[in-house]
């Protein structure tokens, strides 16, 4: 490994999901979903896998920063849901000498890898030099991560970014909205520089975006922020039902890997959310190539 930086590189992972007319409504919808390499001296952390298949861009973020898979010394899932954790699998074999972490509360819903825990995290815990924080309310684990000394907050799915604004995911797929809002609220009063989200890139003055945001009710009640939210957590259900995601860091090939994970096959009903979020279906996706 050539890492040997007092202030971390952080490099993007970024996947693009393709949700196809008819699924999320009459049109077609396309969302980024993100992942993160932070790279130090003493440690090389991986925040959240993305979907199955991602390995190989998150391969090429590592050679960017000047590692290996063999380097990482631990992956964090920000919270559970199969946007963050989908590529957990491919990623722990991969880098064998990890420690995985999640969110005390998120920890039962992760499957173990290989006969490896997923470790608990809590609030103020450190993974390298990342400071933990417990912002619940997306999940019951949800966490975020800040670096104090590069002033970088990794901000999880608190909130995301579109067209260069911001806006929520609907509260369907949030277990407790209020209180999401008031851990946003929370690491906002943080006032790091940067602030990076797991859906879209970054924005100009963002806690002052931020800050708006959380002062202006319905800001994401509108047709297309709902439905492009609810396709944050939906998407698996969407790409085993003819929808794709590919990588924006590459083009992979084609790979097999509709695999259920409950007893039933997603259907129109489950998008609509006439089930609760727990009874989901939840499908690995077909990974392909965009033209």
């Amino acid at each position: 490994m050539t890492v040997g930086r007092a202030v971390p590189t952080v490099e993007p992972v970024v996947t693009e999901v393709h949700v196809p007319p008819g699924m999320l409504g009459p049109d077609s919808v396309s969302f980024e979903v993100r992942c993160f390499v932070v790279a130090e001296a003493g440690s090389v952390v991986l925040v959240d896998t993305c979907t199955p298949g991602s390995s190989e861009a998150i391969g090429g973020a590592l050679a960017r920063v000047g590692a290996a898979w063999s380097d990482v010394t631990d992956i964090v899932l920000t919270h559970s849901h199969f946007d963050h954790s989908g590529g957990l699998v491919e990623a722990a074999k991969l880098a064998s000498g990890a420690t995985v972490w999640a969110g005390a509360a998120d920890v039962p819903a992760i499957p173990t890898i290989g006969g490896r825990a997923v470790r608990s995290l809590a609030e103020g815990d450190r993974v390298g030099t990342l400071r933990v924080l417990h912002t619940p309310g997306h999940t019951p684990g949800h966490v975020s991560l800040l670096h104090e000394a590069a002033s970088v907050l990794l901000i999880g799915d608190l909130v995301g970014s579109m067209d260069g604004g911001l806006s929520f995911g609907p509260s369907a797929f949030t277990a407790d909205p209020a209180l999401s809002l008031r851990s946003l609220r929370r690491v906002v009063d943080l006032r790091a520089d940067r602030i990076l989200f797991s859906h879209g890139d970054e924005v100009t003055d963002p806690g002052i975006a931020i800050r708006e945001l959380t002062r202006t009710p319905g800001l994401a009640s509108t047709e297309r922020e709902a439905g492009l939210s609810s396709a944050w957590q939906v998407f698996s259900l969407v790409a085993g039902a003819g929808g794709e995601t590919r990588s924006l860091n590459r083009r992979p090939e084609l790979e097999e890997g509709l695999e259920p994970t409950l007893g039933f096959e997603p259907r129109t009903c489950c998008l609509r959310n006439s089930c609760s979020t727990a009874e989901l279906c939840r499908r690995r996706p077909i990974i392909g190539a965009a033209p």
